[in-house]
């Protein structure tokens, strides 16, 4: 992880094609991929069978738009979600040797792609970030290393890839367990918007900050000596669900940022779901706009959507994701 004056360049140079504007100019991209996933869940739907939200839709919706930025091919997409598949698998603290030996194997095959991703946008450069960045220029006019490209690709995969299919599957839950709730999700965009962000604080992906931060000195909190020089990590689960920030804070509630800013509650407390500071996710619109774009359009299309079983967790000691997230219609009796 990168400190300034080296982050603030490298992120000056991406962020432009991460603000709220230019992300929202991928809404019709979003929706369309949203509406191709849940025509392919649909027959079996319809037939009455279980099918894993997790797999078919939550995975699958951040890859896709992860391709549209990346200007890769579909068939490049599909190589790539195994291959980071398997990388999250040898991350599990309960990893087997061969799990082990498959994420390092997979590292270095999505290392090698990125590398020929890099050299075909330098001779086939196109509108999307890739290219933006094997042309960007820096304040000092040299342009990124393939070093640099190559972090910053894997950075803004693995920070927004199973990260946001957790948010996907973790807001869908909600409108399962919550279903009195689900009315946010039937009007207009703030309403959307109070669901989404109440989903992200509710049930954040990381369960604390990837970033360490040092102490500068010793100092006591909550009777704790947290000694100079510790890694100190922020806990973002036990942050999003502290009273003295959240009123009744296990409580299920999108009033809470209803017609707010981004991130922050009608009292004016901030989650941390994105984490803070000058590290704060980059990706952060991106993953609620795909959000904002899934959900109400799940609802529209499956409004009796149901648990075919509970859902099974993936080990993770970082992040809060599935395994499996099984769903079916519920058939009304009679």
């Amino acid at each position: 992880m990168k400190e300034p004056p080296t982050h603030t360049r490298l992120r000056r140079l991406i962020s432009r094609d991460f603000t709220i504007g230019q992300i929202d100019k991928l809404r019709p991209t979003m929706a369309r991929i949203v509406a191709a996933r849940l025509d392919g869940m649909a027959p079996a739907l319809e037939r009455g069978e279980a099918v894993d939200l997790h797999q078919e839709f939550a995975l699958a919706l951040p890859m896709l738009v992860f391709g549209e930025l990346f200007g890769m091919p579909p068939d490049d997409i599909l190589a790539l979600v195994t291959g980071i598949s398997a990388i999250l698998e040898g991350l599990s603290p309960h990893a087997s040797d061969p799990q082990l030996a498959a994420g390092d194997e997979a590292s270095a095959r999505v290392q090698a792609y990125f590398g020929d991703l890099i050299q075909r946008k330098r001779t086939d450069s196109c509108h999307d970030i890739v290219s933006m960045l094997v042309g960007a220029h820096g304040d000092d006019a040299e342009t990124l290393s393939d070093a640099e490209l190559i972090s910053m690709l894997w950075g803004m995969l693995l920070g927004g890839f199973a990260t946001t299919a957790a948010a996907i599957g973790h807001a869908v839950l909600a409108m399962l367990a919550y279903p009195e709730q689900r009315h946010w999700l039937k009007g207009d965009a703030v309403g959307v918007k109070a669901f989404v962000e109440e989903a992200l604080r509710y049930d954040a992906p990381a369960m604390f900050s990837s970033i360490p931060r040092i102490a500068q000195r010793d100092i006591e909190m909550g009777g704790v000596v947290i000694p100079k020089d510790a890694d100190v990590r922020v806990l973002i689960a036990a942050g999003n669900r502290d009273p003295d920030a959240f009123a009744d804070p296990d409580r299920f509630d999108p009033v809470r940022f209803c017609g707010t800013s981004p991130g922050m509650s009608i009292d004016g407390k901030i989650m941390l779901t994105f984490g803070h500071g000058i590290h704060f996710c980059l990706g952060a619109q991106l993953a609620r706009v795909q959000l904002a774009e899934s959900l109400p359009r799940i609802q529209a299309r499956f409004p009796t959507l149901a648990l075919a079983e509970q859902p099974t967790r993936e080990p993770s000691a970082f992040l809060r994701t599935f395994r499996a997230l099984p769903v079916r219609l519920h058939r009304q009796e009679g």
